[in-house]
């Protein structure tokens, strides 16, 4: 049986039990909220907020314990009041609010712009005001406004080439060639050296040379994208400098031939041929015509090859070619010698009896026989009714004796089928019938020969 003391203290138990079950109840807790029961706080911390310009930021506020109090939202730096509960106050029509407005309260910007950047404060008017604080982070991708532009320098000279950007954060500023190529700096520490990659709003090239010439790109980034970059050319003026694979060249009679030179310079040159050969007559400027072709490529702005290209080759376009270049600043040429090699002589023989004559450059000089045959690769082409018909190569048969007849330095061999024992031929010399001697070259034929020669080079330089 219990005791009077004991009784009273379960019976404080129990009460205690109830009233703690009734202050738990939602009925309680609302009307401690609405008489003011307890006093309204911010119950968690505003979250910074970083955004790229031109988007979408969001702030939220949590409270509890409101009661008639009301929640304001105070751009901090400005003192601009954005917005009291459920009323936006300020002008700006990008801000918005949203919420329940009993416990939670939005803020919205929209399109933020840079001005948006600052603290913004959650704020409830008690007394003592309670506040929360969170900052709004534009970020701005680079934007260049200051580079420099095109420069033009002499070899030799310092080249400083400048880049600005503005950006959020503040944009790193790294130069690199745009043909990938090494940047030739000069580094307080290590003096000249080359990198591939200068960071820095100011790069300097010190005693710039032709291997500096070309664009050179200043990348701005600050990681919000875009990247922006400048494009800067470099100019560096210098003279000419000529350079030919073969300084001599080897030609084949009647075949073409070309001859190219490498020319490096700037400001662009102008680049032309001159021949010399030993005659007055002939020599000079080569011209682009007739036989001559002159073919110029540019490969960067300060480097250009020409070909000379000879058609129909012959012993009157041995000599000297000279590769000229010239400009503002200097001149310069090169020389390519040619001579003339012979014909190698094909493995066949060739017999006819139609009439031959011996045609140089294709002009018609016919020396009239009836069955002639060439050593060491001699053309000599028949009288046919078209100039464009391919002549017959004739060779010498080693194994019956024959008439010779020697035309500049070559073989001709000449049989007459139907008086081979009469050992005549239209040369104007005879000889018995199973004899072979030498024959000298009529003067008129020779002299002939050179002035077709000389009308050819004449007519065509």
């Amino acid at each position: 049986m219990l005791t009077v003391h004991q009784t009273w203290m379960l019976i404080l138990i129990l009460l205690g039990l109830a009233i703690q079950r009734n202050l738990a109840s939602p009925e309680a807790k609302k009307f401690r909220e609405d008489n003011h029961s307890f006093p309204p706080e911010i119950i968690s911390k505003i979250p910074n907020v970083s955004v790229p310009v031109g988007r979408d930021a969001l702030f939220t506020c949590h409270v509890k314990y409101l009661g008639d109090f009301k929640v304001g939202w105070v751009k901090e730096d400005t003192k601009a009041i954005q917005a009291i509960h459920d009323i936006v106050i300020t002008h700006n029509p990008r801000v918005q609010v949203s919420g329940d407005f009993h416990t939670t309260f939005h803020l919205h910007i929209s399109e933020v712009q840079e001005e948006d950047r600052g603290q913004y404060m959650c704020q409830i008017n008690t007394v003592p005001m309670s506040s929360q604080t969170a900052s709004l982070d534009v970020l701005v991708p680079p934007d260049i406004t200051q580079s420099s532009g095109d420069r033009e320098l002499r070899q030799g000279e310092m080249a400083i080439l400048e880049c600005v950007a503005d950006g959020y954060p503040t944009p790193t500023i790294s130069w690199r060639r745009e043909d990938n190529q090494y940047i030739k700096v000069k580094d307080p520490r290590f003096g000249v050296r080359k990198v591939q990659r200068y960071e820095g709003t100011t790069l300097t090239i010190p005693k710039v040379t032709p291997n500096d010439m070309g664009a050179y790109l200043c990348i701005a980034t600050n990681d919000i994208p875009p990247a922006r970059s400048k494009r800067v050319y470099l100019y560096v003026q210098f003279p000419p400098l000529i350079k030919v694979k073969e300084e001599i060249m080897g030609a084949v009679y009647y075949s073409d031939m070309k001859i190219t030179c490498e020319v490096k310079a700037y400001p662009k040159p102008i680049v032309y041929w001159n021949f010399s050969s030993g005659f007055i007559i002939l020599d000079g400027i080569v011209l682009n015509g007739g036989r001559y072709t002159v073919n110029e490529e540019v490969i960067r702005p300060f480097e250009m090859t020409s070909t000379l290209t000879i058609r129909n080759m012959s012993s009157l376009d041995v000599g000297r070619y000279s590769c000229v270049a010239k400009n503002s600043l200097s001149e310069a040429s090169t020389i390519v010698r040619v001579y003339m090699v012979a014909t190698p002589s094909p493995p066949t023989k060739v017999t006819s009896s139609v009439t031959y004559g011996f045609q140089p450059n294709n002009r018609p000089d016919f020396i009239p026989t009836k069955s002639v045959l060439l050593d060491n690769g001699v053309q000599l082409y028949p009288k046919y009714s078209e100039p464009d018909d391919p002549p017959p190569l004739l060779v010498h048969d080693n194994n019956r004796p024959q008439d010779q007849y020697d035309i500049l330095g070559h073989n001709a061999h000449i049989k007459d089928d139907n008086e081979s024992k009469k050992g005549h031929n239209n040369f104007g010399r005879s000889s018995g019938s199973n004899s072979q001697r030498s024959v000298k070259p009529c003067f008129c034929y020779v002299l002939n020969f050179v002035i077709w020669g000389l009308f050819e080079k004449l007519a065509f330089v």
